[in-house]
């Protein structure tokens, strides 16, 4: 009787510290997938799409670090066909009730910060759009794309990150493309685009980072650096090891994706330099 008794004990206890963990876990981002247009002034509209489950805090946020000479704007954020008010600033530290269905722009000295509320916490797929200026950046012998899309140590693991970069026209599958950042991801030009891939679940020590040579002129940028390609693909190339995936080599052209030594993260992936 005595042991039955006992059993019970610690099976309900069991069940309540199983209820408790439940009620207390953290946020958590499955799914962010990034749609990137570049006209053909090399300005790039952007569409993110969230997939997350919230049950702390009162925000969600995408960081971008030494933008250089350029601007993030006309930020737009809706879910299930609700249009959220843009504020034309934005108070971290406001409640979950006064930034529900808002969102906006906070500044900060290395960089923006794009938020927006939380709203209720459960289920949610959050749709963010914005546009970047001088995205594209004209080097002296050629055009570049170098930008870190999501940043070491973001605010939580993501369960996996799917990039898609397109223009007016299809870009050729000779063009170069590499990836830094997370071992094993992918950065491959492929009908036409470019593709971006984590390999799976992308942690906060990772980051990924796309960087792109396009012949000089294929786009009419005005934001042009006193540079040649090479100075900027040899700040991206120190200290890193190579990842080449062979496992088919026709649809996974120019892949060269990167995984960084740990004293090279923090100053690789806080600079921008397509700026």
């Amino acid at each position: 009787m005595k042991k039955t008794l006992k059993i019970f004990w610690i099976f309900l206890f069991s069940l309540l510290i199983f209820g408790l963990s439940k009620n207390v876990q953290a946020n958590s981002i499955n799914k962010i997938s990034m749609d990137i247009y570049i006209d053909n002034n090399g300005n790039a509209t952007v569409t993110e799409i969230w997939n997350c489950n919230t049950s702390q805090g009162t925000e969600v946020y995408h960081p971008y670090y030494n933008l250089g000479n350029s601007e993030i704007k006309d930020l737009k954020v809706s879910e299930n066909g609700t249009q959220y008010q843009t504020l034309s600033s934005w108070n971290t530290s406001g409640s979950l009730s006064s930034k529900a269905n808002k969102c906006g722009i906070n500044e900060i000295s290395d960089g923006v910060e794009l938020c927006w509320g939380i709203s209720s916490y459960g289920v949610h797929t959050y749709n963010v759009k914005y546009t970047i200026t001088n995205f594209v950046s004209e080097l002296t012998d050629s055009q570049m794309v170098y930008w870190t899309l999501i940043p070491y140590e973001f605010s939580n693991s993501i369960g996996n990150v799917y990039i898609k970069i397109h223009t007016d026209f299809n870009i050729e599958d000779t063009i170069d493309v590499w990836g830094y950042g997370n071992y094993g991801g992918t950065a491959y030009v492929y009908n036409g685009y470019i593709e971006m891939q984590s390999d799976g679940r992308l942690d906060t020590d990772e980051y990924m980072t796309l960087l792109v040579k396009f012949p000089s002129k294929t786009f009419n940028t005005t934001n042009k650096l006193n540079n040649d390609f090479n100075y900027y693909f040899e700040m991206a190339e120190e200290g890193a090891e190579k990842y080449i995936d062979n496992s088919d080599n026709d649809l996974r052209r120019n892949i060269r994706c990167v995984f960084y030594n740990y004293f090279y993260i923090y100053i690789y992936t806080t600079y921008n330099y397509s700026n």
